[in-house]
């Protein structure tokens, strides 16, 4: 049996998730399938600018696109 694959589910928002395209492409290239050097990523920044909901939808996007990667959100 295989192990099970953690999964994150979208955060609610009460707003449109819009103006990351520089973030998610970066988080893109990091995690892109021929980088396989990449094991953690730790998005840092100051409080309230939307961290959490960048790495939650950007999470569910690789999810559906790689659905065999381990993902968490801590």
């Amino acid at each position: 049996s295989e192990p099970a694959v953690p999964t994150v589910e979208p955060l609610p928002t009460r707003h449109p998730f819009v103006g990351r395209t520089q973030e998610v492409a970066m988080l893109d290239g990091i995690l892109a399938p021929e980088s396989a050097d990449c094991r953690l990523v730790l998005v840092a920044g100051e409080a309230g600018i939307g961290k959490t909901t960048l790495v939650a939808q950007f999470l569910q996007r690789l999810r559906h696109a790689r659905p065999s990667a381990a993902t968490s959100l801590a």
